[in-house]
């Protein structure tokens, strides 16, 4: 990855986005509509029956992704693509290699492990082209990275760190999604133990965390998502890495686990192929789930001070708004990228997953016109009882 010498020109401004008709792409498009006044293309393998209402400066398109070629994108001359078409376990770097070539800037909401970790592979070709190329511009690792740096800078040595991500169970439950996930349940995925990878399975280790009001306690199983491999490389001192995700409904959350023991035992081969039978199934428990999510994020080491230290960082999102979580990695970048007005310019280069690049700070502005709120344990807060402080002072103890 390089650095430019300066504020870059840009001679596009549009941005494209690909699954604009999905969740995530839909979310997306609807911010920088509201928040911008950039150009945007919001692309879709089918447009809706219902067509949304977008405002001017706004095309919809009818575009499979896997038909978006260098000659299509050149024609459309994006300044930067964003990609939330999903599984991505099963995507090759085709797109991406496409927007280096054509000088266009490229963010995916990617949460496979691997195909994350990858993208280090363009690096060289995209620096050279002066793009900007990544991957995993999501919760994980984008968020998680930006939670983790804030915390690890009171502490003189991180030892362990413990991820939940606890969505409400009645939002959006994409096709995608489910795929990704019904792709690793019973099968073996790299854990972070005894500071080495060991393996574990899918949806397996499952812990109960207790939330603030009003989300209360979530079952949550481990998942297999690029932290695994991104987070070590960065904290040398670390011993222990767990991250988990659960559902809501405790029924729904412990099929999975048993469906996870079929595949282990071989009874199930290909677990992802009946995701979309799965997401009926799931349709029919909307009823005993909210539309409240929480994530928390934990810390274990020792303190500047040499002595033991917990601290916990934890958001709670209510009124449906969790699921814009994940899209406001790739929304903030594309701001930056394209010098939005109050908006820090990004002149960094190359190809990189999304750790790192972004601050809780910067995530915590996004944020802070929707029904999110974070709570620092140990600050002026007591998790317990669901004491919270408001985003802006929650980041002060750090």
């Amino acid at each position: 990855m390089s650095a430019g010498t300066g504020a870059p020109t840009e001679p596009r401004r549009s941005v494209l986005i690909l699954g604009a008709f999905g969740t995530f792409g839909r979310l997306i498009t609807d911010a920088l509509a509201q928040t911008t006044d950039l150009p945007m293309i919001a692309a879709g393998r089918r447009l809706p029956e219902v067509h949304p209402e977008f405002r001017a400066g706004i095309r919809a398109l009818a575009v499979d992704s896997h038909d978006m070629s260098a000659a299509v994108l050149e024609k459309l001359g994006p300044a930067v693509v964003i990609d939330t078409v999903g599984p991505f376990q099963t995507r090759d770097r085709n797109l991406a290699k496409a927007c280096i070539g054509l000088g266009i800037h490229y963010l995916d909401l990617a949460d496979g492990r691997e195909f994350v970790q990858n993208v280090c592979a363009l690096d060289a070709a995209a620096a050279a082209r002066n793009v900007l190329v990544v991957s995993g511009a999501s919760t994980v690792p984008a968020l998680s990275s930006a939670v983790i740096e804030n915390l690890a800078a009171a502490f003189s040595e991180v030892a362990e760190i413990d991820i939940g991500i606890a969505p409400g169970y009645s939002g959006p439950k994409g096709l995608a999604t489910i795929r990704s996930v019904l792709g690793y349940v019973g099968r073996a995925i790299p854990v972070w133990r005894q500071a080495k990878i060991g393996c574990a399975r899918g949806w397996g280790d499952t812990k109960r965390h207790r939330y603030p009001p009003p989300v209360g306690r979530r079952y949550l199983s481990l998942i297999d998502v690029p932290d695994t491999s991104l987070i070590p490389l960065r904290y040398p001192t670390l011993r222990l890495l767990a991250i988990r995700a659960g559902h809501e409904v405790a029924l729904v959350h412990h099929a999975l686990r048993c469906l996870g023991v079929l595949v282990r035992i071989g009874l199930i081969r290909d677990l992802a192929g009946h995701a979309r039978m799965m997401q009926r199934v799931a349709g029919w428990f909307d009823g005993l789930g909210s539309n409240n999510g929480a994530m928390h994020v934990r810390l274990r080491g020792r303190g500047k001070d040499g002595a033991l230290q917990s601290r916990t960082w934890t958001l709670i999102a209510e009124n449906g708004d969790g699921p814009r979580i994940p899209t406001l990695a790739a929304i903030l970048l594309t701001k930056k990228l394209l010098h939005v007005p109050g908006y820090a310019p990004i002149v960094l280069r190359g190809a990189m997953p999304a750790s790192n690049l972004l601050t809780l700070r910067e995530f915590e502005r996004e944020w802070r016109s929707l029904a999110i709120r974070t709570c620092l344990t140990g600050d002026a807060c007591a998790e317990a009882n669901g004491d919270f402080v408001s985003t802006a002072s929650s980041h002060r103890a750090t």
